[in-house]
């Protein structure tokens, strides 16, 4: 198109020049150096005759269009300014209609495109011209309107409106119109950089790539750069989801990350102050793929090589390296990057919840809370009213999770209960859910949960670690191992998926050692006395999933009217662990008692709520030390029977009943309730209220042995 121009205005220029006798420049050489394409030795040659003849106005104009086609726009401004603009030629005003154009000032350009039109409204330059400065002003409506009173749908008119719906952002119908008029004029540069700049904007660099390769050189070598960074940020974007195959997870980055070196290697500069743009654009990336990747200590090395150099870094690199902070567990170093990088982009989602993760990290539980409420309430459910808005979803189910980091676990079950009720298939707030169902004490509950989860998202990473630790929970042993070994081999760089390995590997590998201690003195007269017991059990690694044995030891000390009484006893147990079931099964040899022991008891789970316990006690350590003392000793039975309705709420009822070899039957009933009367993540209370009633058939024990006994208890 250019060269018509060109054509067009050097047959004006040779017609114009014909007149005058007194010119001796040979006018040939000047129209044949602007037909060569040696537009400055034409303009040159042009100024002089401008400075020989400044009077003769048609030589002023022509020189003002090479001026023009030379985009010497601010030396076309300063000659026309304050000139009479209806003198003009529409050719010239069309030129300087241009370079307002060119300096961007629209309103001038626009004015000037009129004037031409208004002397000549067959000028298709000018139209043209208007059309691209109403499309360059976002004014597409008025563009368009121009563009339909065009009859002649050549190459440009395809061109045309290809740059509107650019400018209107509609990238694929402005693609389209971009290959049309290519198809029509294969040389036509304007077309083939239209055609790239689209396909770019759609996420397809790669093939934006190929179509520059069809005339690399109409590209300058920045726009190369930014092409390819443009393929590594895809290659990036696409290494972010999650992919089922653990060996591919991280092709896409890797392939990025070497991408990036590659680009970054061809920079000539050792100062990163005076780095290329588009290579300093892909070091700022490159920080992104580290992230993504894990390499969470290169993430931070990467920026100090930034902070040495005094290189300000883009938001999204600000918010990578405050991630890398946040992993390592520095989150009052991270929150600092966070609080920059919203600052240089107040809207920038990741970056908010960011700040809200260091907070809770931080155990500033008031502040999480505030935080992403306020960001919970600026999310609306939907963009203009058309489309669903994701970062909604994220930003309730966050604020959700601040009332369970804060331990307020009822608050952010009703909240996640209420978003899965409008989003059943949501796999997010289903795994979220499930998770709080679990920490309520409710794996069987949580497993059901989750299975519907997984069932829409097999491999999704977060309901897998929960279907593992409820499983761990419900005690399904085995189960939970292969849901652990599952993710871990994908995801063994994510933290939550480290804790429930760890959790995991804590059960099957580790010993434990459970320690049961009580000091404490009572008054009364003839039945005061101090008294102390300690037990302990040392379990060993399971044996098969679901078996430990344990070592027992047992001492007690209490002063009666005998003198002090000491209790020793040590033992050998096997505990059994599986489903719903824990039972435990041992012998004890007692030092006071002239007899082994032996005990059973076996706890079974009817559902998360109901629960059922009963154990059966030789010669049982619950016999008074006084009893001991004078040779008596008992046999213990005991009923549980509990009702749990979550961490907060508890009720049992018992029946217990002690056999001593006095003839003496001792009968308890009781009850007791267990209820959280205030919750919260600093300060917590809890109440229990207790009742219960204890009969004896025996008269005359030597012990403490009333015939009926109450006891109430707060």
């Amino acid at each position: 198109m250019k060269k018509i121009f060109l054509g067009g205005i050097i047959f004006l220029i040779f017609l114009n020049f014909l007149y005058s006798n007194e010119i001796n420049i040979d006018y040939s050489n000047i129209i044949k150096e602007a037909r060569e394409g040696n537009i400055q030795k034409a303009l040159n040659d042009l100024k002089i005759l401008y400075e020989k003849y400044p009077k003769d106005k048609k030589l002023f104009f022509d020189y003002i269009s090479i001026l023009g086609w030379a985009k010497k726009d601010k030396e076309v401004i300063r000659l026309t300014k304050g000139m009479d603009y209806k003198i003009m030629p529409d050719y010239t005003l069309e030129i300087v209609a241009k370079s307002y154009r060119n300096l961007k000032d629209y309103k001038k350009s626009i004015l000037f495109y009129k004037l031409c039109l208004e002397k000549n409204n067959n000028n298709l330059d000018c139209k043209y011209g208007l059309i691209l400065v109403f499309a360059d002003d976002k004014r597409v409506d008025e563009a368009l309107k121009i563009l339909s009173t065009i009859k002649n749908k050549n190459y440009y008119y395809y061109f045309l409106k290809g740059y509107i719906l650019e400018a209107k952002k509609a990238y694929f119908d402005s693609f389209i119109n971009y290959q049309k008029a290519y198809e029509l004029n294969k040389k036509d540069i304007d077309s083939l950089k239209g055609i790239v700049r689209t396909l770019d904007m759609l996420g397809l660099p790669y093939l934006a790539y190929e179509y520059m390769l069809k005339n690399k050189n109409a590209f300058d070598k920045n726009y190369e750069y930014r092409l390819k960074k443009d393929q590594i940020a895809f290659k990036i974007r696409w290494g972010e989801l999650v992919l089922p195959d653990k060996k591919e997870r991280f092709k896409e980055i890797d392939e990025a990350l070497k991408a990036l070196d590659r680009l970054i290697s061809t920079s000539k500069s050792k100062n990163l102050k005076k780095e290329n743009p588009n290579i300093l654009q892909a070091r700022f990336d490159k920080l992104v793929a580290l992230r993504d990747r894990f390499y969470m200590d290169k993430v931070i090395n990467e920026y100090k090589n930034f902070e040495k150099a005094d290189i300000e870094l883009p938001y999204y690199a600000l918010n990578a390296v405050g991630d890398a902070y946040l992993y390592k567990k520095k989150p009052k170093i991270a929150i600092d990057f966070y609080k920059k990088a919203l600052k240089k982009n107040p809207k920038h989602f990741e970056s908010k919840l960011g700040v809200f993760y260091c907070y809770v990290e931080m155990f500033k539980l008031n502040k999480a809370i505030r935080w992403i409420d306020e960001i919970d309430k600026s999310e609306p459910a939907w963009i203009r009213g058309k489309y669903e808005n994701g970062y909604k979803v994220e930003s309730s189910v966050a604020s959700a999770l601040a009332r369970y980091y804060a331990d307020f676990l009822n608050k952010a079950q009703k909240r996640l209960e209420k978003m899965s009720s409008i989003a059943p298939a949501n796999v997010d707030i289903k795994s979220e859910l499930a998770n709080i169902y679990k920490d309520r004490g409710w794996p069987r509950k949580a497993i059901k949960e989750i299975d519907f989860a997984l069932a829409y998202e097999p491999n999704h990473k977060n309901a897998n670690v929960v279907k593992a630790m409820a499983l761990l929970d419900a005690q399904r042993y085995q189960k939970s191992e292969k849901y652990i070994k599952k993710i871990y081999e994908k995801y063994s760089e994510d933290l939550s998926v480290k804790r429930a390995k760890k959790l995991f590997d804590i059960y099957k590998n580790k010993n434990e050692l459970i320690v049961d201690f009580v000091n404490g003195s009572s008054s009364g007269g003839d039945f005061g006395n101090d008294y102390f017991y300690i037990e302990t059990k040392l379990y060993s690694k399971p044996i098969n999933y679901n078996y430990r044995p344990y070592l027992i030891g047992y001492y007690s000390k209490g002063d009666v009217e005998e003198g002090v009484e000491k209790y020793k006893r040590y033992g050998l147990a096997l505990e059994y662990r599986k489903n719903d079931l824990t039972s435990n099964l041992g012998v004890a040899i007692n030092k006071n008692v002239d007899k082994n022991g032996w005990f059973i008891d076996a706890k079974y789970y009817f559902t998360d709520n109901w629960i059922l316990f009963a154990s059966y006690e030789s010669y049982s350590k619950n016999t008074p030390l006084r009893a001991l003392k004078n040779e008596i000793y008992a046999d213990r039975k005991d009923f549980i029977l509990t009702y749990r309705v979550s961490e907060s709420r508890e009720t049992n009822i018992e029946y217990e009943r002690m056999d001593f070899n006095d003839t003496n039957k001792r009968e308890i009933i009781g009850f007791s309730h267990y209820e959280r009367v205030i919750t919260g993540p600093y300060y917590k209370l809890n109440a229990t209220f207790s009742y219960s009633i204890s009969y004896n058939t025996k008269d005359d024990a030597i012990y403490f042995n009333p015939k009926r006994d109450r006891y109430i208890g707060l």
